[in-house]
């Protein structure tokens, strides 16, 4: 399960620099930043859930 979750997270992390380039074309810096923030917290709800998983 550990290795699934690292899995999980190196992919969002990619994906979150393939939507990144995208983004950077289009939209402006306060709204990227609004969508980072956001996904950072998805991101720490996921390492609370994979760290209960481990346990």
């Amino acid at each position: 399960m550990r290795y699934l979750g690292i899995g999980l997270i190196l992919g969002m992390i990619g994906g979150i620099k393939l939507m990144w380039t995208q983004l950077n074309k289009k939209m402006t810096t306060l709204n990227i930043q609004k969508l980072l923030n956001a996904l950072e917290k998805v991101r720490h709800n996921m390492k609370m859930s994979i760290k209960l998983e481990a346990i």
